[in-house]
């Protein structure tokens, strides 16, 4: 069994440890013509993603027959707004039953195409029909997750290289 004074030595160690290696990471100094070798060498791994700021509205589905026909209903009453010209936003306050509802259905957040395998998978049948739409244009009514979904395109950037500026910072953060 170990005594006050060897736990006190052994935490003084510890701590002697930590800052040696705070002083060694801070020594450590990564050349910016290391960090262009990497960009150039493995400039496939440095892609920002296609990705999207979408609003939508979403309505669930229900359980029983009678819940799924009211949903439908309510998704195609919505939908028909939007075809008259009413002003998404105020279709997606009133007709979505969603968290982002009270925000016009709008993200606060990108959405990225492709951004892990599992995250493809799963979310692959939205992304197929959002990441056709064009800046301002709204899809049709569509089936996703249990819920009836109308989304609307806000921004869109398509997939691209990153530049060895943007990169640069997550190379050195990497190296470091």
């Amino acid at each position: 069994r170990e005594t006050k004074e060897e736990v006190a030595d052994l935490k003084a160690e510890i701590i002697r440890q930590i800052l040696h290696q705070e002083e060694v990471d801070k020594k450590i100094e990564v050349s910016d013509e290391e960090v262009k070798n990497i960009y150039d060498s493995r400039k496939r791994l440095f892609i920002e993603l296609a990705k999207a700021k979408i609003n939508y509205i979403r309505v669930d589905q229900g359980l029983s027959g009678d819940e799924k026909k009211r949903s439908r209903q309510r998704i195609d009453e919505a939908y028909q707004k939007i075809q008259n010209r009413v002003d998404f936003v105020s279709v997606a306050k009133e007709y979505s039953q969603d968290w982002t509802a009270a925000s016009g259905g709008e993200l606060d957040h990108w959405i990225y195409e492709g951004g892990s395998h599992l995250g493809e998978m799963i979310e692959h049948g939205f992304h197929r029909v959002v990441f056709k739409l064009k800046p301002g244009e709204a899809s049709k009514v569509f089936k996703f997750g249990g819920s009836f979904f109308i989304v609307r395109m806000l921004q869109k950037e398509e997939k691209r290289q990153q530049t060895f500026e943007e990169a640069k910072p997550q190379i050195k953060e990497l190296l470091s």
